[in-house]
């Protein structure tokens, strides 16, 4: 299984049988609803919300790159009004861009077998994050449509699956500093911009804004 989140495929593979098109312009593009507060909640385990953190600090605010990971959460159905993230996985050896990357799918494959040892067996693919780094101010976070249709393509490898409804996209982009860190803005406090990709029922899909508990 494999994303390449721009410049190229959006596709998810797994055991060489590719679940979409091979490449973006091939996929369907969900339709961005920036007015739109989705009616599910996400909701941020303290393990989850560090894990991104550190990554976006740690890579991006060394290198100005793209960084990110899978999110995983116990499977939610329709008529669940909130998504729990449990695990973020690192980002890997991910080939990383200032303006994209290609996800390393053996964290997933990781996660997946850690959380099986562990006998969580209703936790399974949630979504995404990743940064988007030099974005600031009103726009900052916003997901380009290579991101929206990976994470359609995320939504309907999991609604197929395991049942997932929705699929949760995750931006990190720099925050506003205090006195003490010397810049404007910084990795150090990371701003979270969520979207939430789900299929209507006639199945046209939709990202919508998405409210967090649990990152501050």
């Amino acid at each position: 299984m494999r994303i390449i989140r721009s410049g190229g495929e959006a596709a998810i593979v797994r055991g060489g049988h590719r679940s979409s098109a091979s490449s973006t312009t091939d996929l369907e593009l969900p339709e961005l609803r920036l007015d739109s507060v989705s009616s599910v909640t996400v909701r941020l385990s303290r393990t989850s919300r560090e894990a991104m953190r550190d990554e976006a600090f740690r890579l991006t605010g060394s290198d100005d790159r793209e960084c990110g990971g899978f999110l995983l959460a116990p499977v939610a159905r329709s008529w669940d009004r909130t998504v729990e993230i449990t695990h973020a996985t690192t980002t890997g050896n991910a080939i990383r861009r200032n303006g994209g990357m290609t996800m390393d799918t053996s964290r997933l494959s990781d996660a997946e077998r850690w959380v099986e040892r562990n006998g969580w067996h209703d936790e399974a693919l949630a979504g995404i994050f990743h940064t988007h780094p030099g974005e600031i101010g009103r726009d900052a976070g916003r997901p380009s449509d290579a991101d929206l249709k990976a994470l359609l393509s995320v939504r309907d490898w999991a609604h197929k699956t395991r049942g997932v409804w929705n699929s949760v996209g995750l931006i990190l982009t720099m925050g506003r500093a205090g006195s003490h860190y010397g810049a404007e803005y910084t990795w150090a406090k990371p701003e979270l911009h969520a979207w939430l990709t789900r299929r209507t029922p006639t199945g046209w899909p939709v990202t919508e804004r998405a409210t967090v508990e649990g990152w501050r």
